[in-house]
């Protein structure tokens, strides 16, 4: 604002006051001057731009390590949030652009990151840019409310590694790793996953990280995605999934003990998914069907280890290859119904006694238990 413009408005206030007394038909006549830009630059806190004598919001004798504070004060008569926006300006490298009023003046306000250096600028704003601009702000902050709601952790990297942007929940995760109160008074925060990040993962592909805090030092797990956004600038979002991996953990302790279970049992199992592949069988399976322990490891179809044990010689010879087709079927069908059971005398003479069962979501386990021995006990009998 020119010297001219803060003359016109010391007038007004004069003439508010009675000291000026000068009429309205004079004011009217007079057109107010011209609004010329006024820009104020920091570096590391500092002001570095020049102050112009009639400086309408600072005094040139300022102390400069403090102008930042004293620019924030004398703009709240403009805007109630300048304050803050300069302070987030000053502090996180916010970027912002809203519209101030001094008396019926609107005044383009903006803030800006040119590096290391930051700029607060005033300008007179264009006519029909206050209510463009106050439905855009109005729209970023409920924007802004949203994320501060949001559970996810989300954050901007640069380039470089740096973070640009944050919203709370990034800056709780912050200051739970740094075990302290408050992170969000340091800028910028640290990369709280770090190297784990790096690479950034692909867009749309997800990566778990982990943070550990506390004492004693306890875990909590994320899945982190990305998506690169423009000048090598990467956005991340990170979920809690903590009641996952534990699930997971459980699940797999749980597959374990019974694996320890099921290979101290003389009963051969075979469990076959939905997709009728095999997913869990024991050592007893190998010792009465005879079959390759690497072909039970890839996986075969309930299909593939029928046709196998029948190669084996380990099921009952079916007369033709129609009929054989129809047992897998009738096989398959009872062992989802929980109606198979069978006793089969093999061609070496042994007896086995194979029963389906069927398992939640669609699969089916079959038990293989070798009875020749009671069996030749009872005819002996």
């Amino acid at each position: 604002i020119l010297t001219g413009y803060m003359q016109n408005v010391v007038g007004r206030w004069s003439r508010t006051r009675g000291g000026a007394g000068e009429s309205d038909d004079q004011e009217a006549s007079s057109a107010p001057p011209a609004i010329s830009p006024i820009r104020y630059a920091f570096s590391g806190g500092e002001l570095v731009s020049d102050l112009g004598v009639n400086d309408p919001f600072l005094a040139p004798d300022i102390d400069r390590a403090y102008a930042a504070s004293a620019l924030s004060e004398a703009m709240a008569v403009l805007r109630p949030d300048l304050p803050d926006r300069i302070a987030d300006l000053m502090v996180r490298g916010e970027p912002f652009r809203v519209v101030g009023y001094l008396g019926v003046d609107a005044l383009s306000i903006t803030g800006t990151v040119d590096e290391d250096t930051l700029v607060v600028s005033v300008t007179a704003a264009v006519e029909g840019e206050g209510r463009l601009l106050e439905a855009t702000d109005g729209r970023i902050a409920a924007l802004q409310r949203s994320l501060a709601l949001c559970a996810d952790a989300q954050w901007t990297e640069a380039a470089n590694g740096v973070v640009t942007w944050c919203n709370p929940a990034y800056l709780k995760l912050c200051s739970q790793a740094a075990e302290t109160e408050d992170a969000s008074s340091h800028w910028p925060p640290p990369r709280v996953f770090g190297e784990q990040l790096d690479p950034p993962p692909t867009d749309g592909a997800k990566r778990r990280c982990y943070l550990k805090h506390g004492q004693p030092v306890s875990t909590r797990w994320f899945e982190v995605g990305s998506m690169r956004l423009s000048e090598g600038e990467v956005l991340y979002s990170a979920r809690p999934i903590d009641k996952l991996v534990t699930a997971e953990n459980s699940l797999r302790d749980f597959v374990q003990t019974l694996s320890k279970t099921f290979a101290t049992l003389p009963v051969g199992l075979a469990v076959f998914d939905r997709k009728r592949e095999l997913v869990l069988f024991n050592p007893a399976l190998v010792s009465t069907s005879m079959l390759e322990p690497g072909f039970l490891s890839r996986r075969p179809t309930l299909r593939s280890f029928l046709d196998q044990l029948r190669e084996m010689r380990r099921m009952p010879e079916p007369r033709d290859y129609q009929s054989w087709r129809d047992e897998i079927t009738r096989l398959e069908q009872s062992a989802e119904q929980d109606r198979y059971y069978e006793i089969w005398t093999l061609p070496s003479g042994e007896t086995l006694r194979v029963t389906g069962r069927p398992h939640p979501n669609g699969a089916i386990a079959f038990l293989f238990e070798d009875i020749s021995q009671e069996v030749s006990l009872t005819r002996r009998f």
